[in-house]
């Protein structure tokens, strides 16, 4: 389904969010977890979070309306829950941008080994606005 929340078009809407500016990660979480459109942090999210996203999303740039960035690793990922589900937020207050459940690898056991999660938009983009 990959779907912008609207809390984050918002955000946009009003310039209180930047994507090259904003550190921005990419939470791991289960098949439990579902994209509710009223949703705006990350903590209003249900289903169990695989893996936080210690890092953040790097080389962030924008063209004609493509958010890009470079693909997010997940280092010695090792979780007996099966991934289903990534979610775009900023990093400073929780803010939730994207919701992923149509990503090329998807679904994953965690077997202890490394996962690159690869944007999967043209240009190396995660989503487009």
């Amino acid at each position: 389904m990959n779907v912008l929340y609207p809390s984050f078009k918002d955000l946009c809407v009003n310039k209180q969010f930047d994507w090259v500016a904003d550190n921005t990660k990419i939470a791991l979480y289960t098949v439990a977890t579902v994209y509710v459109p009223s949703h705006s942090v990350i903590t209003d999210l249900g289903g169990i979070q695989v893996a936080p996203g210690d890092d953040p999303i790097t080389i962030r740039a924008t063209n004609q309306g493509f958010c890009q960035g470079f693909p997010v690793e997940y280092n010695s990922l090792l979780n007996p829950e099966v991934v289903a589900v990534a979610v775009i937020y900023r990093e400073f207050d929780g803010a939730l941008v994207a919701f992923l459940d149509n990503v090329n690898g998807f679904t994953f056991q965690p077997s202890g080994a490394n996962y690159t999660l690869s944007p999967g938009g043209p240009s190396g983009a995660y989503f487009a606005l």
